[in-house]
């Protein structure tokens, strides 16, 4: 009996070892700290506001100078919970894998009374959730320097993330660094909140810079607001979101359209045009809460994992080298679409609106022209693939 439980000891301590740090999880239990005060700052009343994090790490792990990866919760700043499932599973799976993760509460709360701008509501409401996604960088950052590092990880190698207005939140907190980028609206509602693009919600003296993105069925205001040499991303979203879309459209609150905003499609188009590596994963006819299906959750915490792992590994780089270098011609235009690539074989091309409905499918031999007299004009994304790369172009049609 003794042998045999030693013998499974053995084995186990065998797996563990040839298991791959930050792609599987390789530790049975996490340590949780919670409950942790990383700032505050008033509410849109001026109702003072504590922020606080829960923090997730491996239990029995000896590594320091761990990466970390902070998220946020969704729930269209109205609602939601930092401790919810999503957020629970995501910071587990991933503590089980190597990182130490946190998931953080931000302020809640929108001025509905004021119907004859809620558009500019929910602009304030995005930064203050901004605001304080930036002092939870900050946070760990100042607990390095200033507390003798407690949670062992790497300020060059925090990652941000959540899910829907959590991870609108985390995409502003990583892209947004220049208000002559943006929207006058934006822009105007920026300047009327008085506290720039950092906010006060605590930690001041330190640097909020994101080092990745992870974002889930998020979106940005205007993507404009991505320069180049932003943080690389990946993106999962349903192209049939009817919350936070999956292009250009109305982003909606408790069902009521409130703003126009770039979903995830239009932010992977402006960071791959920008130079920047970044990954999408699309999810055909799935809703707002595509998340919470087994599969495609299983699916986003294996893409999330690779993705980040080869991050440790400096290897992201490596799919960027594989571009197709393609051309769509003539753009604008009218009637008719070539597209050209820089390798052999057939192009298989479609071409989507702007919310993510496909429009067209087709396969092209080289020289093969696309007729488009039945097109509408408008803006559209023409996406290629060949030889397991894919490529995405912005396409204008004027009739």
């Amino acid at each position: 009996m003794l042998r045999t439980i030693l013998l499974s000891v053995l084995l186990g301590f065998s797996q563990l070892a040839h298991a791959q740090r930050y792609l599987q999880e390789i530790f049975p239990l996490v340590d949780v700290q919670a409950g942790i005060n990383y700032g505050s700052a008033p509410l849109w009343d001026n109702t003072p506001q504590l922020l606080n994090l829960d923090v997730f790490k491996p239990a029995g792990d000896a590594v320091t100078g761990r990466p970390l990866i902070l998220l946020f919760h969704g729930g269209s700043f109205l609602s939601g919970q930092r401790d919810d499932a999503i957020m629970l599973g995501l910071c587990n799976t991933f503590a089980k894998r190597g990182y130490v993760t946190a998931t953080a509460s931000y302020r809640l709360g929108v001025n509905t009374a004021n119907l004859a701008a809620l558009d500019r509501e929910f602009v304030k409401a995005a930064m203050r959730a901004t605001h304080d996604a930036k002092a939870a960088v900050r946070f760990f950052k100042r607990s390095v320097a200033e507390q003798g590092n407690p949670y062992g990880i790497d300020t060059n190698k925090i990652y941000v993330g959540g899910y829907s207005a959590g991870a609108l939140a985390a995409i502003h907190l990583a892209y947004f660094t220049d208000t002559l980028q943006t929207s006058a609206l934006v822009n105007q509602e920026v300047a009327g909140l008085g506290l720039g693009l950092e906010g006060n919600s605590g930690n001041p003296g330190y640097t909020s810079t994101a080092a990745g993105v992870l974002n889930i069925a998020g979106a940005v205001l205007d993507t404009n607001i991505v320069n180049t040499g932003a943080v690389t991303a990946i993106h999962f979203h349903g192209t049939a979101d009817e919350v936070v879309p999956y292009g250009r459209d109305m982003i909606r609150a408790v069902g009521f359209p409130v703003i126009t905003v770039d979903g995830s499609s239009l932010l992977q188009l402006r960071l791959q045009n920008r130079g920047t590596y970044s990954e999408l994963l699309s999810y055909t006819g799935a809703m707002h809460n595509f998340v919470v299906t087994p599969s495609i959750s299983a699916d986003i915490v294996s893409n999330a994992a690779r993705f980040f792992y080869n991050l440790q590994n400096n290897s992201v780089d490596v799919q960027e080298q594989s571009k197709l270098h393609s051309l769509v011609y003539p753009n604008p235009t009218s009637d008719h679409l070539f597209v050209k690539s820089s390798a052999s074989g057939d192009l298989h091309v479609s071409i989507k609106n702007l919310q993510g409905k496909t429009l067209l499918l087709q396969t092209l031999e080289a020289g093969t022209a696309i007729d488009l007299t039945a097109f509408a004009a408008g803006i559209y994304l023409v996406q290629i693939a060949q030889n397991n790369t894919v490529e995405v172009h912005k396409l204008i049609i004027k009739k």
